[in-house]
């Protein structure tokens, strides 16, 4: 009874401890206006993410940006893991993500301050009001994101978060674009046993049926982007994996047999979005899978929950080539058919269901839409 006592006393003390009330109930410590953190006094908040939360500060007489992870040793571990694949890529492509200014340990917590930008790219999306940009200006943006991807392909490196809130620029600057946040950084080494993280409106399809993936994850993300950046909209705007999926298949028709099926029968893992196909299911559902975009004699239906996932209609059949195009753009000077053409090309090849025939780095930056001027 005593040492049941002692212990819940221990416990009670930790729990109570100064360093206990600096954690809020998520687990991330608490920081308020003008703490200073190692010479950075914090000017407010601006995200917050798996591994911490980043801050705006100030440092020598500078605005920076000032990443401080939670105080949980795997948390900590994580950033620190970021800091040295940010560090990596900025040594050996020093124009491809922002400068790292200072990194240090604060009690049990890891921080690291770099270059603070005025915007991320889908604020500056925002600043076009709906027009979107222009495909002069996507393609060279393309040719950004495909020397990205070289870039991490020659590091044996896959971001495996690639979104508009991880690239920053001056405002209204794109050729100051840079990309940011490691923290989900997969090497190649770590891809048999890494799980992918990544952000759901650019998660592949590969990664979403639970599939294997490699770096090609990195070049779906970036043509998701490039397509968002053109039309204003969102290719895929999805709240779960199922909805992820019927848009997909709205889009692009029904995935290779083989990513569903193995000897006659539904993979394991991709049970919760396909089942063999039944007449008494297509009776039930042959509104909702035709709207979607299956036919009766598909090699496999929806389940019944991934049918009913975010049932709105109007989101599906949307074909990539009738999507992509921006009537605000389209005939004026470099928005003509044979740009459309090209940047449907494009699309086509890195929007698509099979990785293996998925375009890398080098083959976006060989396309007929980078090479033309």
């Amino acid at each position: 009874l005593m040492l049941t006592l002692n212990i819940q006393n221990l416990y009670d003390q930790t729990k109570n401890s100064d360093s206990a009330k600096q954690v809020d109930e998520n687990g991330y410590y608490i920081i308020t206006k003008q703490t200073e953190l190692n010479s950075h006094t914090i000017l407010n908040e601006i995200a917050v993410g798996g591994f911490g939360k980043l801050y705006m500060a100030l440092w020598q007489k500078q605005k920076v940006a000032l990443k401080v992870s939670r105080p949980q040793i795997a948390h900590v571990n994580q950033m620190k893991k970021e800091l040295f694949h940010h560090q990596q890529i900025q040594k050996a492509y020093p124009d491809m993500t922002v400068a790292v200014l200072d990194s240090f340990e604060h009690e049990n917590l890891f921080c690291f301050s770099m270059e603070l930008y005025d915007l991320n790219l889908s604020s500056q999306r925002k600043l076009t009001q709906g027009a979107g940009f222009s495909l002069p200006t996507i393609r060279r943006m393309t040719r950004k994101f495909a020397t990205w991807l070289i870039n991490l392909e020659s590091l044996n490196l896959i971001h495996s978060d690639i979104k508009p809130q991880n690239m920053v620029l001056i405002e209204n600057d794109l050729n100051t674009l840079k990309l940011i946040d490691f923290g989900s950084v997969i090497t190649s080494e770590e891809l048999a046993q890494q799980d992918f993280v990544g952000t759901l409106f650019y998660r592949p399809p590969e990664v979403n049926l639970e599939l294997q993936f490699d770096s090609k994850v990195d070049a779906w993300s970036i043509g998701v982007i490039l397509l968002e950046m053109h039309i204003f909209n969102y290719a895929f705007p999805a709240k779960s994996p199922q909805t992820l999926l019927k848009l997909q298949i709205s889009m692009m028709g029904m995935p290779p047999k083989q990513m569903v099926m193995v000897d006659g029968e539904i993979r394991q893992q991709v049970r919760k979005f396909f089942q063999l196909p039944t007449e008494e299911h297509w009776n039930k559902y042959s509104e909702q899978l035709t709207m979607i975009g299956l036919q009766k004699d598909s090699y496999a239906y929806l389940t019944e929950e991934c049918i009913k996932s975010e049932q709105h209609m109007n989101k599906y059949n949307k074909k990539l080539n009738l999507m992509m195009v921006n009537r605000h753009w389209i005939q004026k000077n470099g928005n003509n058919e044979k740009d459309y053409e090209q940047f449907f090309e494009l699309l086509q090849n890195v929007i698509t269901w099979d990785k293996d025939k998925r375009w890398s780095g080098k083959q976006i930056m060989e396309s007929r839409f980078c090479q033309c001027e």
